[in-house]
């Protein structure tokens, strides 16, 4: 399971969900939060700010896909049996679109409108970052299918803040 949330939801989802992994999307500079019951190896602290991300279309500064591998590599080490919290500053963003990369990564042959619609329909607030999306699918030889799925979903709904929700995702290498 992915849990999604926002920077002030961390807490209750930690206590909640009791994640294994954990996946922190920060703002340069911002520290990330205690994630009580998650080694420091199993959780990732990944520095990508809105307005480094905005810069992610093509073409993309080397050092900006290095963080969506970074993201990726570390999914691979995920004990997909026990749950990960992906959590950003608001929750509407970054972690949705971090939530999405990572079922595209880990599910090569599902299909890539039906893991986006899958993500609408947890959250109606989501706004995946379309260039963190962007990236992703030219490095998992997407075609551009990712970025079209993401969309076509559309803008959420108007909101300051996104709310915690979760997605049933177990990659089929751990079924």
């Amino acid at each position: 399971m992915i849990i999604v949330c926002p920077y002030d939801e961390i807490e209750q989802a930690v206590a909640r969900y009791q994640p294994a992994s954990a996946i922190s999307i920060l703002d340069e500079g911002e520290q990330a939060p205690d994630m009580t019951g998650v080694s420091p190896e199993h959780h990732l602290r990944l520095s990508l700010s809105m307005a480094v991300a905005e810069m992610m279309m093509p073409p993309c500064p080397e050092q900006e896909g290095a963080r969506i591998k970074t993201l990726l590599n570390f999914a691979e080490g995920i004990d997909w049996s026990r749950a990960v919290l992906i959590h950003c500053r608001l929750g509407l963003s970054r972690s949705p679109a971090a939530a999405y990369i990572l079922q595209c990564a880990l599910a090569p042959d599902k299909d890539e409108q039906l893991m986006a619609d899958e993500l609408r329909a947890c959250s109606e607030n989501i706004e995946p970052s379309l260039m963190m999306v962007a990236k992703a699918d030219d490095l998992l030889g997407r075609d551009g299918r990712m970025v079209d799925a993401i969309e076509k979903i559309g803008m959420g709904s108007d909101c300051i803040a996104g709310r915690t929700f979760t997605i049933p995702f177990l990659p089929l290498a751990a079924a």
